[in-house]
């Protein structure tokens, strides 16, 4: 038997210098290898977070009011910086369903209808590269919604709650609608299938493991109340176990808010999942630096679980060439040269649509080298001013921490201090960035430049909601499974398409007939085509070619 040999081993060969550097290399590119690797492999991370109202547009049109553009933009940025995968949101009291993305999340939420109270709402927040593996979030109330993933050896659910708080004590139906509610989404998913519930259950579960030893593990804190005897009920019921007592980590860690009034800390944010299943959590804590102006902590729990790899057909987009450097003469000869000496081979014989490709191709690349490409900047005022605000949201998040380790009148002085110094400066930047926007905006009006008025008219609404409607069946009853809405749609465009529908005798004695253009057979002329380019609008989106009309119009003589 030889002697076992690490993967970057290599025969030693040749001088003892050679030999290092090629072993050395080796060992490197085997590091690579395996960090790539750890890349790919990465568990997810799931979040639940109760962020007290999720605002994702315009919140005052009063810029002396103004604390955040966007509350979406801000736990957009928190949840990027904890690399949490999938989040859990409640109290999102926006009305209706809908979803908005934002830079690095797609936000989906379900509240009450536009004419109720905005309250309660629950919503997901979902990484940008994990949306196409999803299925569309199913609402069952404002106060549950669920969402499938597509990982890797099957479906994995997840549920997101925001149970009724202990001082509705007197609206027993409540709780027992929402728990019904609850039921009726955990029977609709398949027993072998991985379910998650994540959310704000207003619950205290104590720590008596010998009573609950399938719900509970060693490491619970504090006491039961009503609210807990509810919930673990019906973990017991399901064969569900809360995930945050089963991992000894400090106390700070289990425990996500602080009464208000006695000053002691309590565990209110959950992550449950199947007893079969707690095998494939790795952690579940608290993670207290999350900062988005609520009373409750940010709970991660970390799963030994890889998404499914998804695959598109469609290409990715090619990079738009930038119409604004078009103005430079050095640029415009630079293009001239290197579109000259591409052009300077003959096509040969080959039909005109390929001479079309080429010819394209080379306007297209030529265009990139020449012109570079468009650059996208869409900042709100607080990314334009990330230089003057990031010291100031870091003091501020490092007086949070330091109150809520140490909390003192003087900790909490500071703690008041810093959040005014920054919402002082919120305003000023917010001032400045409003008034400069409403200044852009009217002077586009006046010079009937109306492209630019409603590009900044977008940019003053944020990004855009889009509404989410739920497939539904002839009966009116929503679809939630992917076979049965390919069904569906199989069905209606079978009732559509199935009944022939002739042209009327009349209409088509009505309709006028018009000659034959014959005039339109013959090859049109140099000094046409150059008059039809000069009539091509500047600022229009491009075709597929990717070539804009600037390109042609400013380069007619090449």
């Amino acid at each position: 038997m030889g002697k076992a040999h690490s993967p970057y081993q290599l025969p030693r060969l040749g001088t003892k210098r050679e030999d290092t550097s090629s072993f050395l290399s080796a060992r490197a590119q085997h590091g690579k290898q395996q960090l790539q690797k750890h890349k790919t492999n990465k568990p997810l991370r799931f979040g639940t977070w109760n962020v007290r109202t999720m605002c994702p547009g315009l919140v005052n049109l009063d810029p002396t009011k103004t604390k955040d553009i966007r509350k979406t933009a801000v736990i957009d940025r928190e949840l990027e910086r904890l690399q949490v995968d999938i989040a859990a949101l409640q109290e999102t009291r926006l009305p209706d369903c809908g979803s908005v993305k934002e830079k690095n999340y797609t936000f989906f939420w379900q509240g009450l209808s536009t004419n109720q109270p905005r309250l309660y709402g629950v919503g997901f927040a979902v990484h940008n590269r994990l949306v196409k593996a999803i299925h569309t979030p199913v609402a069952a109330s404002e106060r549950a919604i669920s969402l499938r993933l597509n990982v890797k050896g099957g479906l994995l659910n997840i549920i997101c709650v925001y149970a009724p708080t202990l001082a509705a004590s007197a609206e027993l139906e409540d709780k027992d609608r929402f728990y019904d509610s609850l039921q009726n989404v955990v029977n609709s998913f398949p027993v072998d299938e991985q379910l998650f519930i994540l959310g704000d259950l207003n619950a205290r579960i104590g720590s008596d493991h010998q009573s609950w030893p399938v719900c509970l593990g060693h490491h619970g804190i504090g006491n039961i109340n009503d609210n807990g005897q509810r919930l673990l009920e019906f973990c017991s019921q399901n064969n569900m176990c809360v995930t945050n007592t089963f991992f000894s980590v400090k106390h700070r860690h289990r425990v996500s808010w602080c009464h208000p009034r006695s000053g002691h800390w309590h565990q209110l944010d959950f992550v449950l999942t199947r007893r079969q299943h707690i095998n494939t959590v790795k952690i579940t804590r608290t993670f207290h630096s999350a900062d988005c102006d609520t009373d409750h902590a940010l709970v991660i729990s970390k799963v030994k679980i890889l998404p499914r790899k998804t695959y598109s057909t469609r290409r990715p987009p090619k990079p738009k060439v930038s119409v604004t450097k078009m103005g430079m003469t050095e640029n415009r000869e630079t293009f001239r040269k290197a579109f000259t000496a591409l052009c300077e081979n003959e096509m040969g014989e080959c039909r005109v649509d390929e001479k079309w490709n080429i010819l394209k191709s080379n306007i297209y690349d030529c265009a990139i080298d020449s012109f570079g490409t468009k650059k996208f900047s869409n900042k709100d005022w607080v990314e334009q001013n990330e230089t003057t605000l990031s010291p100031l949201l870091e003091e501020k998040k490092r007086a949070l921490i330091n109150y809520k380790n140490k909390p003192s009148q003087s900790s909490k002085d500071h703690l008041q201090h810093t959040k005014s110094v920054l919402q002082r400066e919120s305003r000023r930047c917010a001032n400045e960035y409003w008034s400069n926007l409403c200044s852009a905006i009217q002077n586009a009006a006046d010079m009937g430049n109306t492209k630019a008025m409603y590009e900044n008219i977008r940019v003053a609404l944020g990004p855009n909601i889009t509404k989410i409607a739920p497939l539904r069946s002839e009966t009116g009853e929503p679809i939630t499974d992917m076979t049965k809405q390919l069904e569906r749609w199989v069905e209606h465009y079978s009732n559509l398409y199935s009944v022939e529908k002739p042209a009327h005798q009349v209409l088509e004695q009505i309709i006028p007939k018009h000659r034959e253009l014959t005039e339109l057979d013959t090859e049109p002329t140099e000094l046409e085509l150059s008059e039809t380019i000069n009539k091509l609008s500047n600022g229009k989106a491009s075709g597929l070619d990717n070539i804009p009309a600037e390109v042609l119009k400013y380069n007619r003589d090449v």
